[in-house]
């Protein structure tokens, strides 16, 4: 839990480095993010479509962990959304 928190304060303190006019955009994407995952919590992970895409990430992170050589290694697709956090998953693993 103190980790989620110190996260959380990570990616708000992030708006800094950003220039002024993405500083508002980017603070509505990690809000909208938090109710998302308050939501989820709250509803015990019936959230709509969340055991779904829990799923679907979880096994496309274990097929790339077993072929850690198929991960493009091309920095923008590591670090892009999604493809991102399953690269990263898969290189834990």
């Amino acid at each position: 839990m103190i980790g989620a928190f110190i996260l959380v304060i990570f990616a708000f303190s992030l708006a800094v480095l950003l220039p002024i006019k993405a500083q508002i955009p980017f603070f509505y994407s990690i809000v909208a993010r938090l109710i998302i995952i308050f939501g989820n919590v709250v509803t015990n992970g019936q959230f709509p479509g969340a055991i779904g895409d829990a799923n679907s990430f979880f096994q496309d992170s274990i097929q790339l962990s077993g072929n850690i050589q198929s991960i493009d290694w091309n920095i923008p697709n590591l670090l892009n959304g999604l493809n991102g956090f399953i690269n990263i998953h898969a290189m834990l693993q």
